[in-house]
């Protein structure tokens, strides 16, 4: 395998880490790692309205029971939900994003939930 040959290699990209053996002396300042590409947000086959969409996400979000919806204000605008209010924990912040990403027709999530 070639080190020139983007076909049998993953992209690389220099990147800094602090996690160097600093007390080589000829130890290099950053590593190369493989970086994926961020794949962008692709629209499903057949659109999904805006208010469907946002019942989709409100039953998602009512369904899990780590997660108090009744609070949550949901809002869906050309595949983009907005989700806002208050949640006791970082970790239920967290798990809305990744909870209403995986609905489809979700192009993306603006999580603009305080964490009390």
């Amino acid at each position: 395998m070639s080190d020139d040959d983007p076909k049998e290699s993953p992209p690389m990209q220099r990147v800094r880490s602090d996690l160097v053996n600093h007390h080589k002396p000829d130890a290099p300042s950053d590593v190369q790692q493989p970086i994926s590409p961020a794949s962008p947000a692709k629209p499903p086959p057949i659109p999904v309205p805006d208010d469907a969409l946002a019942t989709d996400v409100r039953a998602c979000l009512a369904q899990d029971g780590r997660l108090d919806s009744a609070i949550m204000k949901v809002t869906v605008r050309d595949g983009i939900v907005t989700v806002e209010g208050s949640v006791g924990l970082e970790f239920q912040r967290t798990l809305v994003t990744a909870s209403v990403n995986e609905i489809p027709g979700v192009l993306n999530v603006r999580n603009l939930l305080k964490v009390r």
